[in-house]
């Protein structure tokens, strides 16, 4: 639904629907990309909507494109969201340190943005298509101009594997991002260049700045090679 930014020679952008969970993704092409999906990675895919408010911990379907400072992708979701309102959202280019901010109640805070931002300085604008408490009584509010400092939403440091444990045909994972919180996901696939990873592991927790991972029955002779790769979910 939105348009491409661009930087070197990769181009970013948003989909309002698809990705793993049908509720929108950021991906990045190559500017050579072909329609077979060469030079294209998917870097986030937005979780499933749950609930009658529809309400998830990131945000979805978002509608408008993303604005790049440093190494680091600003974008909003129209839905979604701790109140099913919309979130702002931030994601390093490499598609690691996801984190956002969820909209909340109507009357006191911005909702449902469909546009993007301005960067003035190291001040993020943009427009929510509702709330605020001006209209209110009608049930959506008539929208906000609302700033976000980059600083705000804080970029969770990626996961740093520490140690790889071979355990029969276990695979335990240890890592550290040296700050406690978060819960990460141990990824599989048998070949890079398809790009579709597959969990093998439960989520787990980071306590004190470490978590470890535990892959179960990963080790198969038939695998001609097998790579892992560890996300932040939460």
């Amino acid at each position: 639904m939105a348009g491409l930014i661009l930087s070197g020679n990769c181009l970013y952008g948003t989909v309002s629907q698809g990705g793993t969970n049908f509720s929108g993704a950021v991906f990045a092409v190559n500017t050579n990309g072909t329609a077979n999906g060469t030079g294209y990675t998917n870097l986030y895919s937005f979780t499933a909507l749950s609930g009658s408010a529809s309400t998830n911990r990131d945000g979805a379907n978002p509608a408008a494109g993303l604005i790049l400072s440093g190494n680091t992708l600003y974008g909003t979701a129209k839905n979604g969201g701790s109140s099913g309102v919309g979130t702002v959202f931030a994601i390093h280019t490499d598609g690691s340190g996801f984190t956002n901010y969820s909209f909340s109640i109507l009357t006191i805070d911005s909702a449902r943005p469909v546009a993007g931002f301005v960067l003035s300085g190291n001040t993020l604008y943009g427009t929510a298509s509702s709330g605020g408490g001006y209209g209110y009584a009608s049930g959506y509010g008539y929208g906000t101009v609302f700033a976000f400092t980059p600083g705000s939403i804080v970029i969770q440091l990626p996961p740093a594997i520490t140690s790889i444990v071979l355990s029969g045909t276990n695979l335990v994972i240890n890592g550290s991002n040296g700050q406690s919180g978060g819960t990460y996901q141990t990824l599989t696939t048998t070949n890079l260049a398809l790009n579709q990873w597959l969990p093998v592991a439960t989520n787990v927790l980071n306590v004190g700045g470490i978590f470890s991972s535990t892959a179960t029955n990963v080790v198969n002779s038939a695998d001609p090679q097998r790579f892992f790769r560890i996300v932040q979910t939460q």
